[in-house]
């Protein structure tokens, strides 16, 4: 299985490795970890209990530890794969990848925004101008929010792909603009 460790920029380069630790590693596979503002990880596991043969989760960063990973629930895991997750630095969406049936190809990529609640919405498939009948994957946004980038094997080999971010929030429903 994955796992995964931390490495910190400092003024002369970088940390060694430091494995996360067991609570959010196990003998099972970890793996598309990515971190919010506030420090929260959201990752997906291959660890049993969940909803599906991987699934996502969320360890939120409290007094410098990571608290034991949540499953962040059916309505975004299913019995397939959910896997790579980016979730925006303010947690107000996350974009990943899943083979749920309803999908253009052998996996898709999804978004799902922040409620008022603080609950995730219904995934929302997005569209033809991303998937398509092969494999997407790897969502990442770049850092100042204008570009989305994301793998896909739509011309046989495995590419890198971009858009204007604005897709993301084209795709919000109406009732969380």
């Amino acid at each position: 299985g994955g796992n995964i460790w931390i490495v910190k920029k400092t003024g002369t380069g970088w940390t060694e490795p430091k494995h996360i630790g067991l609570e959010i590693n196990t003998k099972h596979h970890e793996s598309y970890p990515c971190l919010t503002t506030n420090g929260n990880l959201y990752f997906f596991s291959r660890r049993p209990g969940g909803y599906g043969d991987s699934d996502l989760y969320m360890s939120e960063f409290i007094d410098g530890k990571y608290q034991t990973p949540v499953n962040l629930g059916p309505k975004l895991n299913t019995q397939d794969h959910e896997w790579d997750t980016y979730t925006a630095p303010d947690e107000s969406y996350m974009i990943y990848c899943s083979m749920m049936p309803g999908g253009l190809g052998s996996d898709d990529l999804y978004v799902t925004f922040k409620q008022r609640d603080g609950s995730w919405s219904k995934p929302v498939h997005m569209g033809n101008k991303i998937n398509s009948n092969k494999s997407e994957n790897r969502p990442y946004v770049s850092p100042d929010g204008k570009y989305f980038f994301y793998a896909s094997t739509k011309r046989g080999n495995r590419d890198i792909y971009w858009v204007d971010a604005k897709i993301i929030e084209e795709l919000k429903p109406k009732n969380l603009k």
